[in-house]
């Protein structure tokens, strides 16, 4: 990954001073506001696929229905939850934000004659928690029985244990990034095509759970299984199952993406202060530090044994986006 960051800063800012074709100038109201600066206020709506690997480490046997027969009286080794997984996760975001367009630069009128753009807003994050991984697949939770009652001997209604680790955009991200502008009129409007460079700074939860049979010495079970079910009730009484929960909590991380952003802009309004547009942009981010979030716990069984469960997320290091959005221009500049 370090050797390709040198690559990626040298290719954002070969777009940013990149040429692009020259567009001659056409009608004189359509140059009219060639030397103003244009802020501008944005709205957006931004689209990707969020790709992220998960991992779960842990000795604790699988004792979910899928994994035992219909006729199971226990579960125990071999056999345990690790795994690792991918997923692939369709995400919503939406940006508030500011633009600056500078005058036109005619002293490079012989070839173009762009303009300067900057920008930066907000990114907003709804509420989109998903499941990154895990085991076993489809696999749900021992429901939150009292561990009285599972030390009572009273079977508890097992429909698997399992462990997960799951994901979520929290707070509200930032970007800010710039390039340049090429005008094209066409008749009393215009398109607008951009090429910049874009930063953008986000945080994200990783949260995961645990939930395990233990398993237990008792005089009916000299292999050293878990009773999971009996029916009628032995004699002498086996150990009962031990059910381990452990909640590890969650972990939040921010990321830091860098990468060329194109962008394709249409005047619908053009007024003679304000003007509105439609837009739709794609950007190409790399993750400059798609470290692992590594959780780990510890698990003290009755007989005094540790058990070591580890716990994680790496997200990808390459993402595309896409953005649809509108923007309000002040055509007038800074000539109130």
């Amino acid at each position: 990954m370090l050797g390709l960051r040198p690559r990626i800063i040298l290719f954002c800012f070969a777009l940013m001073l990149g040429v692009g074709p020259a567009w001659a100038d056409e009608a004189d109201g359509a140059d009219a506001d060639r030397d103003r600066w244009i802020p501008s206020l944005t709205f957006d709506v931004l689209l990707h696929d969020q790709e992220e690997e998960g991992s779960i480490q842990t000795p604790l046997p699988d004792c979910s229905a899928r994994s035992l027969p219909d006729d199971a009286t226990f579960c125990g080794p071999p056999g345990s939850l690790s795994r690792t997984a991918s997923s692939t996760t369709s995400i919503v975001q939406y940006r508030l934000g500011l633009d600056l367009v500078s005058p036109r630069l005619d002293f490079l009128s012989f070839i173009f004659s762009p303009r300067l753009w900057v920008f930066g807003g907000a990114l907003f994050n709804p509420q989109q928690s998903h499941r990154v991984a895990a085991s076993p697949e489809g696999g749900q939770f021992v429901p939150f029985q009292p561990d009285a009652q599972v030390n009572s001997y009273k079977p508890p209604p097992y429909v698997g244990v399992a462990a997960v680790i799951k994901s979520s955009y929290t707070e509200m991200g930032w970007f800010v990034g710039g390039g340049t502008v090429f005008e094209l009129p066409y008749r009393d409007s215009m398109f607008r095509l951009k090429l910049g460079v874009n930063y953008l700074r986000e945080r994200v939860s990783i949260s995961s759970r645990l939930v395990g049979v233990d398993t237990a010495n008792g005089p009916s079970t000299p292999d050293g299984a878990c009773t999971h079910s009996y029916d009628p009730i032995p004699d002498p009484l086996p150990d009962p199952c031990e059910v381990i929960r452990s909640g590890l909590g969650a972990k939040q991380k921010s990321y830091h993406y860098l990468g060329p952003i194109g962008e394709l802009e249409m005047v619908l309004v053009p007024g003679e202060r304000v003007s509105f547009s439609i837009y739709g942009q794609a950007q190409f981010l790399w993750n400059l530090d798609p470290s692992a979030v590594v959780m780990a716990s510890d698990n003290k069984l009755r007989n005094g044994d540790i058990l070591t469960s580890t716990f994680t997320y790496r997200p990808d290091d390459f993402a595309v986006r896409g953005a649809i959005g509108m923007r309000l221009s002040w055509r007038a500049g800074f000539g109130f």
